[in-house]
């Protein structure tokens, strides 16, 4: 029996525990706690062939503990300071690895695939120049949320410090990038950290980096790999009734309001259109938000930017409210200073730039419904 995680919420969808394969659920179910859609659901564990305890090492153990939280694909390049770990994912048949032509695309790959899906993928590259060739991807990954676990070789532990070939401080180079980074110092440390490091990226929606020693990777070592369940918090965060009734308040009096919706919003038009067509409303996106919803519906009117539509730029400009959801406010989006009903999942993007009527944190799949049913007018005047 399989276990599947909301990358919304990490709601785990138990089969054993349901008594229901996920595969026959219908097409239109959604998630209990967050109501993301069943897209949203990513594979966590499965049956898998076990490799003899006797032959198992550190790099063994650490690649079965990735498998185990949902690590379902490494991109990068191999070299002598990670073959350890090169070799364990060539064991592994859970995971799948991709060689690249230079680490920087290893990065990007991760990165997208964050953002893409929101489960996480990993680059793997060695020591010094490899390391510091990961930045530009992660980079990328950190300024868009994404999260993305870089693991790198790193030299012998009897060699960090006095000087070796290729060392540099990765602890320090990473530091400025990562939402957890660390050095792998002892075999009993294997599944403590590497969990630590994907819970980071998942939680705090950025990147993890383990530095893991060259001698490190290929000693002995046992231990049980730790399932996800139980030990990663759930995402989903609600508003209490009285700020979203006075968000619909706000939306009641306003006489032409127009929704922005960002990145954050997509995989919910469906739900977006219902609140949309209650308050008569056209929808714009940012550049990230394009695709929330068919772009040949008669609500949507374009992006709105720097390289938008001229029909968002026009609506955007004469309206008297906007409903910003999931943006992060980019100087390419230029949202103007007007009156704000914000929703956002993390917190320091709302009233980023101006203040706002009314913000809304949590997760736009169950704040749009809750907002659609506080509205109490079905029409206001001709767009």
């Amino acid at each position: 029996m399989m276990k599947f995680r909301c990358t919304v919420c990490n709601y785990i969808y138990d089969e054993a525990k349901e008594g229901r394969e996920f595969s026959i659920l219908a097409d239109d179910w959604t998630c209990p706690v967050c109501n993301a859609l069943k897209i949203a659901f990513v594979p966590l564990a499965e049956d898998r062939e076990k490799i003899p305890s006797k032959q198992k090492t550190v790099s063994d153990v650490l690649v079965e503990q990735m498998a185990e939280w949902g690590i379902n694909y490494v991109f990068g390049i191999p070299g002598t300071s990670s073959l350890g770990l090169v070799e364990a994912i060539r064991k592994n048949t859970r995971i799948k690895y991709y060689q690249v032509r230079h680490e920087q695309t290893a990065a990007f790959m991760a990165s997208a695939y964050g953002k893409l899906t929101g489960n996480i993928a990993a680059c793997l590259t060695v020591a010094g120049p490899g390391a510091v060739n990961l930045a530009t991807g992660l980079y990328d990954a950190k300024l868009d949320h994404a999260p993305v676990l870089a693991i790198t070789g790193l030299v012998k532990r009897q060699l960090i410090g006095p000087g070796s070939f290729q060392e540099i401080d990765q602890h320090s180079f990473f530091e400025p990038i990562c939402v957890f980074n660390k050095i792998l110092m002892s075999e009993d440390q294997t599944t403590r950290l590497i969990t630590l490091a994907i819970k980071h990226a998942l939680v705090d929606r950025g990147v993890s980096h383990i530095s893991v020693p060259n001698d490190l990777q290929k000693l002995p070592h046992e231990a049980d790999v730790l399932p996800m369940q139980g030990r990663i918090p759930n995402r989903n965060i609600l508003q209490c009734d009285h700020l979203i009734k006075d968000a619909a308040s706000v939306i009641n009096n306003a006489k032409r309001p127009v929704i922005i919706s960002g990145f954050g919003a997509i995989g919910q038009g469906i739900k977006l259109l219902q609140l949309a067509e209650k308050i008569s409303s056209p929808i714009a996106t940012t550049f990230r938000g394009k695709g929330v919803i068919d772009e040949d519906n008669e609500l949507y009117v374009g992006s709105h930017g720097t390289i938008g539509s001229t029909a968002a730029a026009k609506l955007v400009r004469e309206s008297d409210l906007l409903i910003v959801i999931g943006s992060s406010f980019s100087d390419m989006t230029q949202i103007p200073q007007k009156r704000i009903i914000q929703i956002d999942i993390d917190p320091m993007m709302i009233a980023k730039n101006y203040p706002v009527e009314v913000g809304l944190w949590g997760n736009s799949a169950e704040l749009i419904p809750k907002l659609t049913e506080a509205e109490k007018r079905m029409h206001l005047e001709p767009l």
